[in-house]
């Protein structure tokens, strides 16, 4: 039943129009102070992206000359045991050459144990230097690279003097140290002077004297054992600027605009 006497609606009231003009312009304002402001990220985001800028290390970054030195270390100490079961799975003989005993093949660098020991090395040089990058493939196989090529100018130069130091034998031929390919060493073995059956057979003679390597002398162990040490040395120095240099990527050529 409806009611007697309903409610009169009051007329609704409408702004006047400088109300709504300062209306929209306090709107324009707020919209106005809210732009310019920077944005900035919430606290977790950028915790967040301070701990990922932390952990993940810049792709460039090169490890310091102390890891670097634990590196040729490490694989100074990993050839050793690398070149022995070398030596211990060569055959005896070789052309007629024995293989010698296993501290004259230890007391020259072999290039294939030096690749194995790097990259026995890398991982392990990574976990005791405390850094974040670990090493490339071709990053970690130019330290052995280096070393032997250091060690094979030294052994140049050593194996020169020492044969300009030794008197020849009858045969005309010197005595050498071991060469900077060989993986193992021949005893040296005594010169017989030359008989009627040298004498039929002088090329014979020769070749077998030359393949005669003396490295039973204690100078020469220690001269090659000096030279093994500096190379390693010498590679912490002369490593990290060499691969530097390799690495660094020359920008591209410039095209000009105006042909």
């Amino acid at each position: 039943m409806p009611r007697p006497n309903p409610p009169k609606k009051r007329p609704r009231r409408r702004p006047t129009g400088g109300q709504d003009a300062a209306r929209a312009d306090a709107a324009l304002t707020r919209q106005t102070a809210q732009s310019t402001q920077p944005r900035t990220p919430s606290g977790s985001s950028r915790t967040s992206n301070a701990s990922a800028a932390a952990a993940a290390p810049e792709p460039d970054e090169m490890w310091s000359r102390r890891s670097y030195a634990i590196l040729i270390g490490l694989m100074a100490v990993v050839q050793l045991p690398v070149t022995a079961i070398q030596w211990a799975l060569a055959p005896a003989a070789s052309n007629g050459i024995s293989k010698g005993p296993v501290y004259a093949a230890v007391a020259v660098l072999n290039p294939v144990s030096l690749l194995v020991a790097s990259l026995f090395a890398a991982p392990a040089a990574k976990f005791l230097s405390g850094e974040r990058r670990t090493l490339r493939f071709m990053e970690t196989i130019f330290a052995p690279i280096v070393t032997y090529f250091v060690w094979l100018v030294l052994a140049v130069g050593a194996g020169a003097l020492l044969t300009s130091g030794t008197p020849t034998t009858g045969s005309g031929s010197s005595p050498t140290p071991c060469p900077a390919s060989a993986t193992t060493c021949v005893t040296p073995r005594a010169t017989p002077t030359p008989t009627a059956a040298a004498s039929a057979s002088p090329s014979a003679s020769a070749a077998a004297n030359a393949t005669t390597i003396t490295t039973s002398s204690p100078v020469v162990y220690s001269t090659f054992t000096l030279i093994d040490i500096v190379a390693f040395v010498a590679t912490v120095y002369f490593y990290p600027p060499l691969y530097r240099r390799l690495r660094v990527r020359r920008p591209p050529p410039r095209r000009d605009s105006k042909k």
